[in-house]
């Protein structure tokens, strides 16, 4: 086997280990979303920010404690609300995003990883393992926060900077996940 086919054979591999560990991640954390107690106060807060939409039949400003708020935006709010009105549950409804945004920030991990470590094709699922053994972050992407999808624009963001470098069009992409990242939260 000559240097181009082992290297071919070591890169699918790493990029099949990577996507494994990827899935396994998502699959073993997503256990549990539709059931349990609040892990924080701040699901709740989501909860009745989200219902406010639908509660006030007014989908532009966010409510907290039914009064106007300008202290927080609508973006993962107006997410759940659109679950809630789906006849989602509470629970599942207020964490799906979260966890969503956590699925694409292990993804994009990868991605930025591969991008900023080209010759190394086996730090991609290093770092995705990384992130998949912080606590803290796995929590917080099974709750109702808003700060793994903050997480989830600023890493797109990056991405597409730096795919911007080499074609300008996603120059767009970029200002877009910043834009939605400004409406997930500040």
């Amino acid at each position: 086997m000559n240097n181009e086919s082992l290297s071919r054979v070591t890169g699918i591999s790493a990029c099949i280990l990577t996507l494994a560990i990827l899935c396994a991640a998502v699959v073993w954390f997503s256990d549990g979303l539709r059931q349990g107690m609040y892990m924080h106060s701040d699901e709740f807060l989501t909860l009745e920010r989200s219902h406010g939409f639908l509660k006030f039949d007014d989908w532009l400003p966010v409510r907290s404690n039914n009064e106007v708020s300008h202290k927080k935006p609508p973006l993962q709010y107006w997410l759940s609300a659109a679950l809630l009105r789906s006849g989602v549950d509470g629970f599942f409804a207020v964490r799906v995003w979260s966890f969503l945004f956590l699925a694409g920030t292990f993804l994009g991990t990868a991605l930025l990883t591969r991008q900023l470590a080209p010759d190394n094709p086996w730090a991609p699922a290093a770092s995705v393992l990384r992130l998949a053994a912080s606590p803290e972050l796995v929590q917080n992407g099974r709750s109702g926060l808003l700060d793994s999808g903050m997480a989830f624009f600023v890493l797109v963001t990056i991405l597409a900077f730096f795919k911007a470098r080499d074609d300008g069009r996603w120059w767009v992409v970029c200002g877009a996940c910043a834009g939605l990242g400004a409406l997930q939260k500040t």
